[in-house]
């Protein structure tokens, strides 16, 4: 004897399915969970990460060009720099060229104004925003200043005694904050620096404005103890995830089967290989793309040739033309300005 069905034994097969694919989809689904608490993971700590590095590369970046700038003013001090003579302006002229940082080498009188420099005695308008001192003789100043009718600002480190001449160097503010990523491109973080009192030195990045909610940037801040100089970075969240987009994706492909996630995870990631800028650069230094641009040095009253300043350029194989701002600081980072320098000396 056959018995009938029930109506529960006929829908049996049917709520077994469902069953299952209730249980695949939290299956797939817990993988795809974790694979998303783990990618949140790393873009906040690959954020924390970047913006930590670019804080205390940019002090002990602005920490080396002021060593390099106070080593050249004891320098011109030991040669007896004190005055507007002509001996004196062709040691500032030569001390310029030697001190990779310095734009400009002056004698300041007592009163603080400057007197003349490596390029003669007219001087164009000069306003100081903010000076503080570095040492705790009192003898050496930080300062950032304006430069020029259409102002320029600039930070000047000043050795000076209270009623006598002193010496000061100028120093272009992009070269106290790093202007290219350790990737060699432009920053994609927000980098501010400033002096002790909070006035403004320089700044680099993408991101010229920084607000949003706390969650969703990342900062990081530094403070240099021998100069008093502070740095504050900051990245949105939105930078770092989004080199990892390619990840979320493949998180919405495996959530079709556990295997295919595992399998995906290992083949189909694509490890985004960023070009090497060193590597480049020593290329480039090889095959000459590093040349010399003569700038003619006059004496603006007799109108006499003095020499030539020597600027480099990277002519890349393409036709563009790098200037040296780009360049020159990650050379020095890296060591290779020496062999880029001596390069240009056989041209």
């Amino acid at each position: 004897m056959v018995w009938p069905l029930t109506r529960d034994q006929f829908l049996l097969p049917g709520k077994k399915k469902i069953a299952a694919i209730v249980a695949g989809i939290l299956l797939a689904g817990t993988p795809v969970a974790a694979f998303n608490y783990w990618l949140n993971n790393l873009v906040l700590q690959q954020g924390q990460d970047e913006v930590d590095l670019s804080a205390k590369r940019s002090i002990a970046l602005a920490e080396g060009r002021t060593v390099r700038v106070i080593a050249a003013l004891d320098e011109l001090g030991m040669r007896g720099v004190e005055a507007c003579r002509p001996d004196d302006v062709q040691i500032l002229r030569r001390m310029t060229f030697a001190a990779t940082p310095v734009k400009e080498l002056s004698v300041i009188g007592a009163d603080g104004q400057t007197l003349c420099s490596d390029l003669g005695s007219p001087i164009n308008e000069r306003e100081v925003i903010t000076s503080q001192p570095i040492s705790n003789t009192g003898d050496l100043f930080f300062e950032v200043m304006l430069i020029g009718s259409r102002p320029e600002r600039m930070v000047r480190i000043r050795r000076q005694l209270a009623g006598l001449p002193g010496l000061a160097a100028l120093v272009p503010t992009d070269l106290f904050v790093a202007q290219i990523s350790t990737q060699g491109g432009v920053p994609s973080a927000y980098t501010r620096m400033t002096t002790r009192d909070g006035s403004l030195i320089g700044e680099s990045g993408l991101q010229r404005e920084s607000s949003g909610p706390p969650a969703e940037v990342f900062t990081s801040s530094r403070v240099s103890g021998r100069y008093g100089l502070k740095v504050n970075v900051a990245l949105r969240r939105a930078s770092v995830a989004a080199i990892h987009s390619d990840l979320q994706e493949i998180g919405l492909v495996v959530t079709g089967a556990i295997a295919l996630v595992i399998a995906a995870l290992a083949l189909l990631v694509p490890w985004r290989q960023q070009s090497n800028p060193i590597s480049e650069m020593g290329r480039a230094i090889r095959t000459g793309e590093i040349v010399p641009y003569y700038q003619p040095v006059v004496d603006i009253v007799s109108g006499r040739l003095l020499g030539a300043e020597v600027l480099m350029r990277w002519c890349k194989r393409d036709g563009s033309v790098v200037s040296p701002g780009s360049f020159i600081p990650l050379a020095e980072s890296s060591g290779l300005i020496v062999e880029m320098t001596r390069s240009i000396m056989y041209r």
